[in-house]
């Protein structure tokens, strides 16, 4: 392990908290399977992420188009530095029927570190995202020259761009990069000890009180031995003023 593999991450970051925002359903899935699970950039939402990965290119000699050759061998998974955030909650569990995960920088780059046998130097990374203007995008000479440079140190950093409107997100980027050019479809899942990787689960504070301690009662089933909580963040306060 070395500094190349954490990018925009200084040594006094690595006991900073982090945390994932999930749905009940991919929660129990993590739970029962003991599998973290990154996906694929392509997939992301936003069309301006990945951008090395997003265009197509032309080569100048032959006029042949073609994609980026790492395109289907990399992963992802999102995590953030601000926890039980109204619109995280909001954009991410739109059903209210989610959950909060909390770990740390160094736990959750060593349970995916940690995993692998060989060459995690080359494949293993975490890092904090960039935030740019959405012109900054738009520059074929600048991705052409990223291209160029190649190696994966540069195709890391671009994975660690986001447009400024999402500032307010504070991303945290766990990356999979397979060092054999490996594609294992959409999904990479690695195994992990969930009550290692996860110190706290945070129920969706839209959860009836009953949802909350049925899901409680069934995370405990599952064998995870962390603190359970319910959000407050949408509870009316309870107090008697005199006047």
């Amino acid at each position: 392990m070395t500094d190349i593999n954490q990018i925009r991450i200084k040594r006094h970051d690595w006991n900073t908290p982090v945390f994932h925002f999930i749905t009940m359903e991919r929660l129990i899935e993590l739970l029962v399977q003991k599998h973290n699970t990154l996906v694929a950039p392509h997939k992301w939402d936003d069309p301006f992420e990945n951008i090395l990965e997003q265009v197509v290119y032309r080569n100048k000699s032959n006029g042949n188009v073609f994609r980026y050759p790492l395109r289907d061998s990399t992963y992802g998974q999102c995590w953030t530095l601000r926890p039980d955030h109204d619109a995280a909650w909001r954009c991410y569990l739109p059903d209210g029927n989610g959950a909060q995960l909390t770990s740390s920088v160094k736990t959750l780059f060593l349970s995916l570190h940690n995993s692998q046998d060989e060459y995690q130097t080359l494949s293993c990374f975490i890092g904090k995202v960039a935030y740019k203007k959405q012109e900054w995008f738009a520059d074929p000479a600048r991705i052409a020259r990223y291209f160029k440079k190649g190696g994966t140190e540069n195709h890391v950093d671009t994975l660690l761009w986001k447009r400024d409107a999402f500032r307010w997100e504070r991303e945290i980027r766990l990356l999979y990069l397979d060092p054999r050019n490996h594609s294992y479809g959409n999904l990479f899942r690695y195994t992990v000890d969930p009550s290692a990787l996860i110190s706290c689960i945070t129920l969706d504070p839209r959860m009836t009180k009953e949802m909350s301690d049925s899901y409680t009662k069934m995370l405990r089933k599952l064998k995870f031995t962390g603190d359970i909580v319910q959000s407050s963040l949408y509870a009316a306060p309870d107090m008697e003023v005199p006047v």
